[in-house]
């Protein structure tokens, strides 16, 4: 983009007066003719502007009205507040022009590859909008049209809102997602609402699974996981105004879900198979119980998890483990786990063990106790934490129960049983790594208690747009 200077009328100091808009390559500068105060805007934290009019008299006056970012800092973490200034042009080309150029530095780095992407710059893009009215504190219409909504223009949004009213109506609406011309999907809720919406797609795309919508999502739910886990990569506070930062200035990226294939192999649903995707599967003892427990209490909205995190924590969950482990390929670990034999894997006759299975451990050091009796409740989780390590029963856990949840606590009430899922019998070809960076997770788990199942788990993404 060439640098260009444009003199107009500005309240971008607190009242109308002469300005000039120095378009420099990466930035903006807005001098005051007056003042000579200067302010200075990096593209980065340039969200867009819109077009809009108001009644003067006899006549219609249009201006631009423009939104930028003020970023701030605070323990690490940034938090970028929504601003907005006027301009006021002398006439309609001085508009448009202002506008193009204004639309064209506030796209995401990504999206500026050649001159002719400023031709369709200032053609609308559609986003269509998904809201789970019953989700949390059931706020979700109110924060979409109050927090989200007004900003959408400044992208040059045309929105499609649509309210579902049950499951199956949310179901029905994610099914047809796919023969809309919209490329960008916002869903308003929580990681339920996020969870039904993709398997809704999922299942319409028998011949070819990857779907080519791009997600994002608006926590109006009581568990918004996936926004925090998302926002926290790129070191944002989790809070609205940075999920609208990502929407206006993200692009699409690939995120990591797990492709979960269930074979029922007793109990009611025996020889059916079912295929879910899912996500936020990685995680750790007491994360998982208090997620997982505190379910019936989503009328608390995001408060449901204190006092089950409490209970968790004074309440300790213990259970008899035996342990394996995979070491690094490092010249001073010890070998290779070639020797461990998987069919050991499982509960010995007379005892109830639970198989755990750490990988990518450099050493067996001091500092972490590893016998036949661990806690995978609290102490597990700050094992995992610190070591960065996680089990194959604690992925399979989460697994399943993201998955099969209502099937989970619906058994669980009716058998009492906390620890129905946990009884595995064996682990087939289980492979835990990281490739680039991201954790790729394969392998068979096969289920037994009142039920056996088989679940293979294959790794899988799909689009959500973030800052990269």
């Amino acid at each position: 983009m060439h640098e260009e200077q444009i003199e107009c009328e500005s309240n971008v100091f607190k009242s109308f007066e002469n300005v000039i808009l120095d378009f420099k390559q990466d930035e903006l500068l807005i001098r005051s003719r007056l003042t000579k105060k200067c302010i200075t805007i990096h593209d980065n934290h340039l969200g867009g502007c819109s077009i809009e009019s108001r009644s003067q008299s006899t006549n219609e006056q249009k201006y631009i009205s423009v939104l930028y970012f003020q970023e701030t800092i605070s323990k690490g973490q940034i938090t970028n507040k929504i601003k907005t200034f006027e301009i006021s042009c002398t006439d309609e080309a001085q508009t448009e022009r202002i506008c193009s150029l204004i639309r064209y530095k506030a796209l995401p780095s990504k999206l500026k590859i050649a001159e002719h992407e400023k031709k369709g710059i200032n053609e609308a893009r559609a986003i269509y909008v998904i809201i789970n009215p019953e989700c949390g504190s059931k706020t979700s219409v109110s924060i979409f049209r109050n927090e989200v909504a007004p900003y959408l223009k400044y992208g040059n949004f045309t929105a499609t809102e649509v309210i579902s009213n049950s499951n199956e109506h949310l179901l029905d609406v994610s099914e047809k997602i796919l023969e809309l011309s919209e490329d960008i999907i916002m869903v308003v809720g929580g990681d339920g609402t996020f969870h039904n919406v993709l398997n809704g797609l999922y299942r319409q795309k028998l011949d070819d699974k990857h779907i080519d919508k791009s997600f994002i999502l608006i926590p109006a739910g009581s568990g918004n996981a996936l926004v925090a886990s998302v926002l926290q990569q790129s070191n944002l506070t989790f809070c609205i105004e940075n999920c609208i930062y990502s929407l206006l200035k993200g692009c699409p990226d690939k995120l990591c879900a797990s492709e979960v294939n269930v074979s029922f192999l007793s109990g009611e649903r025996s020889g059916q198979a079912q295929s879910i995707l899912s996500f936020l599967n990685l995680t750790w003892g007491t994360i998982a119980d208090v997620d997982i427990e505190s379910e019936c209490c989503k009328f608390m909205g995001k408060h449901r998890f204190i006092p089950f995190a409490i209970k968790n924590i004074l309440i300790r969950k213990k259970r008899k483990v035996k342990v394996f482990f995979k070491p690094s390929e490092e010249k001073d670990s010890p070998d290779s786990n070639d020797d461990i034999d998987f069919s050991l894997l499982g509960s010995e006759e007379g005892e109830n063990y639970r198989t755990v299975f750490i990988s990518q451990v450099k050493c067996l050091t001091s500092s972490i106790v590893i016998s036949e009796k661990i806690n995978l409740g609290f102490s597990g989780y700050i094992l995992g934490v610190i070591r960065g390590h996680a089990s194959a029963i604690q992925i399979a856990r989460c697994l399943c129960t993201t998955a099969f949840h209502d099937l989970y606590q619906e058994e669980r009430s009716k058998s009492k049983d906390e620890n129905l899922w946990l009884d595995i019998r064996e682990i087939r070809g289980f492979k835990m790594e990281t490739d680039g960076g991201k954790l790729v997770i394969d392998g068979e788990f096969i289920f037994e208690g009142k039920f056996s199942l088989t679940m293979k788990i294959l790794p899988y993404q799909f689009n959500y747009i973030s800052i990269t």
